[in-house]
């Protein structure tokens, strides 16, 4: 049986919202994004988004194409 969670609205760690913005972006107004004008549509510095796209390929979740722009990868289509 699982146990009760004590809070109904857990505090989410800043980078995972972030990650989760950077996520959302993607068919939300766009489905391939430099990494520029994602940087500008979510709102995240450079280094941080940087981080995370680099994260999320890695995991599969989003791929580079040869122009540069990113596009959903295998791991979220699999999500949907």
């Amino acid at each position: 049986m699982p146990r009760p969670r004590t809070n109904p609205n857990p505090d989410t760690p800043k980078v995972l919202d972030k990650a989760l913005r950077v996520l959302d972006a993607f068919g939300e107004a766009s489905t391939a994004w430099s990494e520029a004008g994602l940087r500008d549509y979510v709102g995240i510095p450079s280094t941080t988004l940087n981080r995370i796209l680099r994260s999320l390929e890695q995991a599969g979740y989003v791929r580079r194409g040869a122009d540069g722009r990113y596009r959903l990868g295998g791991a979220a289509m699999r999500l949907g």
